[in-house]
This record gives C-alpha cells, structure tokens and sequence, in this order.
C-alpha cells in the first residue's frame, strides 16, 4: 500500500520553512506531485518539484466547483480530457512511487477528491477522506474514478500517445 497525502497551497509554499511533512519527503522515498490550482498561470512554485525523489510533476487548472461544465471568470470546472490527464499521470507514477501527493488551494476538495478516487481504485481504499478534514469535490471524484477503473477510456479520448 502507499502512503497519500493531501496538502494545501501553503503546506507546499512553506515546505522548506515548517511542518511536519518535510520529514516524508526527506526519507528518499520516491513520490509523484499532483497539483491543482484554478489558473494555469497560479502554479504553486515548491521544492516539491526540484527533489531528486520526485519521479512525476503535473500541474493541472481547474475551479473548485461540482458543477459540469461550470465557467466562472475565464476558469472551468473540471472537464473529462483533465480526469484523464490525471489519470494517466497517476498510472504512468504509480508502479515507481512510495508517497502520491495531491495538492490544491486548501487541500480540501480537489486535491482530497482526486486522493479519495486513487486511493480506492488503485490502493485499496484504506484511506478516511470525508468530514470534517476533507470534503471532496464529487465532479472531481466521479470523473477521475471513471477513469482510473476504466483505463480504455483512454483511448475514447484520442489522449493515448
């Protein structure tokens, strides 16, 4: 089983300076860094990236929103061809890695969503992702889920390289 973590944009922002999380990733344990900002041009700029541990990176822009197809100032709810772009990064990682990393704005909804859909399909399910720590966004849970139990929808999306 692997270990997940679900953090948000000042856990990583701050990796460097404080908390506990640093011990993690300081053990040379290969990782993957999942991280979700509403904004292609927010990226999250974190040590994470730059480790030598860290074997996958992957930013990805959506809104936090439960809504299909939902727009709010220029920014879109999570569509299908995202879900699959994660899903395919996880897979591609997940034979490499001890830790999986998933990061948004709080590290409440997106990020536990994305955590809460890998950790049931591909880890067992052994994780507790709910109230009142995390409140996952269903679109984001649903769309990664499909996908991640369905690896040929891959191909329904012409994504396969």
């Amino acid at each position: 089983m692997k270990e997940i973590a679900i953090l948000g944009r000042h856990d990583v922002e701050d990796l460097g300076n404080t908390g506990d999380f640093v011990w993690h990733i300081h053990q040379d344990r290969p990782y993957a860094y999942l991280s979700i900002s509403d904004y292609p041009h927010t990226k999250v700029d974190s040590p994470l990236i730059y480790n030598k541990n860290c074997k996958g990176y992957l930013h990805m822009a959506f809104i936090d929103s439960e809504e299909e197809n939902y727009i709010y100032k220029g920014a879109r709810s999570i569509r299908d061809e995202q879900a699959a772009q994660i899903a395919e990064f996880v897979l591609s990682v997940w034979p490499e890695i001890e830790l999986f990393i998933a990061q948004c704005e709080a590290g409440i909804s997106r990020s536990a969503a994305v955590a809460k859909a890998v950790d049931e399909v591909l880890n067992g399910g052994q994780l507790d992702i709910g109230l009142p720590d995390y409140e996952p966004n269903i679109l984001v849970y649903k769309k990664v889920k499909r996908i991640l139990s369905n690896p040929n929808y891959f191909a329904s999306l012409n994504l396969l390289r």
